[in-house]
């Protein structure tokens, strides 16, 4: 085999590797998917985590009467009959 030959074998095999590598679905593409999809999916388990807990804040406000009464007193800041409200400056109640 001529050396001319040997680099154009060379060569042609170095640009299939490198297009390979870097071509356009190369194998830094499929890294940059995975990558992304790792990122979509710790996305979507937090979604998921925070949706379980609404989920039971909402089961509670509808059956809880102790949990009602929590979010009436701190959300409407309303009071039971004969308590009394002490309000401190800069502070809210």
């Amino acid at each position: 085999m001529t050396s001319w030959l040997r680099y154009l074998v060379f060569g042609i095999a170095l640009l299939l590797v490198l297009w390979a590598a870097f071509g356009r679905n190369g194998m830094l593409h499929h890294w940059r998917l995975n990558r992304d999809i790792d990122r979509v999916e710790r996305q979507i388990r937090a979604v998921e985590d925070e949706n379980r807990q609404l989920e039971l804040r909402v089961w509670r406000l509808q059956y809880d009467p102790v949990a009602q009464e929590l979010a009436v007193r701190r959300e409407l800041g309303m009071v039971a009959p004969g308590e009394r409200v002490f309000v401190f400056p800069g502070k809210k109640p």
